[in-house]
């Protein structure tokens, strides 16, 4: 008589082992790396290089948190408490925005850089360690900076079109904050009466409101 065999139902735990892992493409996938990749409609080189392009924008939003905080901490002369004030909100807006920046890599699935050393390495904004600005070039320091950080954000967000379209529209509004803030600092240059240390003439200077 011929023995009948019956399927046997897998038990907890080899059901739990099926779903931790699948094949694709010949490479294992493991179940938490299927949750943890976006599927967003955009290709994995698309989400790498928008990570990319949102770490090197996130390094300079970062040192220029450090350079802002740094020229509020110093700033001196007549025009100390606008500059003082002016600098710590620009200073609580670009905390903001890092940390905004930082969860929209997360969003993409990539990894926010999250040190000094990284930041350094990524950035086209500089520091000048050791040294304390006079008041006048601190502003213009952090104007150029500014600008600069402008400047890159328009090409990036020409890179990022047609491609990563909720990206470009998020860093259009940190252009807009970068212009902003340039705007700000440049208004305060226009007779060169924030100069507070040095020798530097102040007969031109505008009489303060």
């Amino acid at each position: 008589m011929k023995e009948t065999r019956q399927e046997r139902a897998p038990n907890a735990k080899e059901t739990a082992m099926s779903h931790q892992a699948a094949t694709v493409n010949g490479h294992t996938i493991s179940q938490s790396q299927k949750i943890a990749t976006p599927h967003l409609g955009m290709s994995d080189e698309i989400l790498a290089s928008s990570s990319v392009i949102l770490n090197r924008v996130l390094s300079n939003a970062s040192l220029l948190v450090i350079k802002t905080k740094k020229a509020h901490w110093d700033v001196m002369g007549p025009q100390f408490y606008s500059l003082h004030k002016l600098w710590d909100e620009q200073y609580e807006t670009l905390s903001e925005r890092t940390d905004q920046i930082a969860e929209r890599i997360r969003f993409l699935g990539g990894f926010p850089i999250g040190t000094a050393t990284g930041w350094l390495e990524h950035a086209v904004v500089h520091e000048n360690p050791g040294r304390i600005e006079a008041a006048t070039d601190a502003v213009r320091e952090l104007m150029e900076d500014h600008e600069l950080v402008a400047r890159v954000l328009r090409k990036n967000i020409e890179e990022l079109e047609g491609k990563d379209v909720g990206t470009a529209d998020f860093l259009t509004q940190l252009l807009q904050d970068h212009e902003k803030m340039s705007w700000m600092l440049r208004s305060f240059l226009s007779g060169e009466a924030v100069e507070s240390i040095g020798s530097a003439p102040r007969k031109s200077a505008p009489h303060l409101a």
